[in-house]
C-alpha cells in the first residue's frame, strides 16, 4: 500500500455542514497521484485525474502541490477571479466615525 502524503491546499472551504475539502497525494511506482483521504484517485469535473510520472530528481511535493493547484483551477474555472477580493471593503463603524 502507498503512503499517503497531505498537500495542505484548501479545495473548497468548509460551510453549513460540509467539512471542506484538503487534497493529498500518494507516491507510487514513480508517479504522484492526486487523492481523496480515503485514497481514491481526485477529478475535476469532467473526470481527469491528476498525476505526474516523476523524473530525475523531481520533488513530489513540489509536483503535488503544481498539480493541486490545476485541479483547483479546473475546480473553478479558468477565469475565476481570487475570492475576496472582488467585493466591498467592510470597515468598523467606529473607524467611519473618526472622519
Amino acid at each position: 500500500m502507498a503512503k499517503i502524503f497531505t498537500v495542505f491546499v484548501e479545495i473548497e472551504r468548509p460551510r453549513g455542514d460540509f467539512h471542506g475539502k484538503v487534497i493529498e497525494y500518494i507516491v507510487e511506482n514513480g508517479e504522484v497521484v492526486l487523492v481523496d483521504r480515503h485514497g481514491k484517485p481526485a477529478h475535476d469535473d469532467t473526470g481527469k485525474k491528476y498525476s505526474h510520472k516523476l523524473a530525475e530528481g523531481d520533488n513530489p511535493k513540489q509536483i503535488a502541490a503544481r498539480l493541486t493547484k490545476d485541479l483547483r483551477k479546473a475546480l473553478r474555472g479558468p477565469n475565476a477571479p481570487p475570492r475576496g477580493f472582488s467585493g466591498p471593503i467592510n470597515y468598523p463603524k467606529s473607524w467611519n466615525s473618526a472622519a
